[in-house]
């Protein structure tokens, strides 16, 4: 019976070194992430001081079109609270 206990134990704690592991990461990730989201709306703010037709507007209408800013800017912020949460 001792060593059921052990190797549960054991097992529980791999378990959760690794999910504290991938909770801190994530928490890193997120600020990162945030930071990034800052800068997204610095430029979006920059862009509308632009001329509508001047080739730095359509520069960067082309690169937001490509990077499709919507999922990062509704996805990212729910997505990491969720993860997070659920290895807590």
């Amino acid at each position: 019976m001792l060593a059921i206990e052990q190797l549960a134990a054991g097992v529980a704690h791999e378990i959760n070194s690794s999910v504290a592991w991938i909770q801190s990461n994530l928490g890193s990730l997120e600020r990162y992430m945030n930071d990034r989201l800052e800068l997204m709306q610095v430029y979006e703010h920059t862009e509308k001081l632009l001329p509508p037709n001047s080739l730095a507007a359509r520069a960067v209408r082309a690169a937001k079109s490509k990077a499709n800013l919507r999922f990062p800017k509704v996805d990212f912020p729910a997505l990491f609270r969720v993860s997070i949460a659920s290895g807590a």
